[in-house]
């Protein structure tokens, strides 16, 4: 659910925050935001910086939770925070999605720290740590090892393993190979409330089509969702964090994080069970126009039309040939 916050309550946050930070060393800022005596948002924080540069030690402001904001006037403010906040303060930004702050100047003129998912996955040596401190009876290096590489080192899927150990009956062994396998009810729930909950029902399909492709390119899912600007469609699902990661440098291949692929893979056997095997089919021809017999072969499969299975087998052989 997006934030319904107008932009004089988000000022009002903002600001009541610093003068807590700064031990209300921003007296003038409050009162123009209390009594709304500024023009706009711009106007508001022109003063503030003002008194932050007063201030003089370093100032560490941190928006949780960025993504749910939509209001543009809000947005438009914070580009003009970024472009004029004193230097004695660092804003920390935390969103699911990439903020619409223009931070690609900032990047380029290195002021910016990108930490994303895969700077936050956990390491082997970090899930072993984490398991040791949450599980009674801790788990063998080589297993904890293994359920990081299921999970793809995802901090979220990793508690969710303590979780189901904690509550089962079973050995935090089973517990978190059930969990890692993507069969378990806690995973399934957070992945529907706050990715496919989130989203139009549009994307919601695109997201269950795209998700029987264990990778993917623009002609692959031109072909499943009979939809154009694929690339394109792919590209704005990273911008809004869902779990999605390039395959090569060029961009042109990407992959869902695999338990969401998983998760998603079961949703769409749920919501669109008639049309996957016309949906398999078509991921068939584009594989095998492309010339990927292997993924061809797994897809026509999967259609669960024998017939039409072993013609691609026949002509994967007769190229091969």
């Amino acid at each position: 659910m997006r934030a319904i916050i107008s932009p004089e309550r988000f000022a009002d946050y903002l600001i009541a925050a610093l003068q807590q930070a700064t031990h209300g060393g921003c007296p003038r800022s409050e009162l123009l935001a209390q009594k709304r005596q500024y023009v706009n948002l711009n106007a508001l924080f022109s003063q503030l910086f003002i008194e932050l540069v007063e201030w003089q030690q370093p100032l560490w402001l941190i928006v949780d939770d960025y993504h749910l904001i939509t209001n543009p006037v809000i947005h438009d403010a914070m580009r003009f925070f970024l472009r004029h906040q004193p230097e004695n303060l660092t804003l920390i930004l935390m969103s699911r999605n990439l903020p619409q702050l223009g931070i690609a100047n900032l990047r380029v003129r290195e002021q910016l720290i990108e930490l994303g998912s895969q700077q936050l996955a956990f390491t082997h040596q970090e899930a072993r740590q984490f398991f040791d401190c949450r599980l009674a009876a801790p788990l063998e290096s080589e297993e904890s090892s293994r359920l990081c590489d299921d999970v793809a080192g995802w901090a979220t899927a990793l508690q969710l393993i303590v979780l189901s150990a904690r509550q089962g009956a079973s050995s935090a062994q089973h517990s978190a190979r059930r969990l890692s396998g993507i069969n378990a009810s806690h995973l399934s729930d957070y992945l529907v409330e706050e990715v496919l909950d989130n989203v139009d029902l549009p994307t919601r399909h695109f997201l269950l089509k795209t998700a029987l492709l264990r990778s993917m390119n623009d002609e692959l899912i031109a072909c499943v969702t009979r939809e154009e600007n694929g690339q394109m469609r792919l590209e704005e699902i990273e911008r809004q964090g869902l779990f999605l990661q390039r395959m090569d440098d060029s961009g042109c291949w990407f992959s869902y994080h695999p338990l969401f692929g998983n998760f998603l893979r079961q949703r769409c056997q749920w919501e669109l069970a008639a049309e996957l095997p016309a949906l398999h089919r078509a991921a068939a021809e584009s594989w095998m126009a492309q010339g990927f017999p292997g993924e061809a072969i797994h897809h026509a499969l999967a259609s669960g039309d024998a017939h039409y299975a072993a013609g691609r087998a026949a002509e994967a052989r007769l190229d091969a040939v």
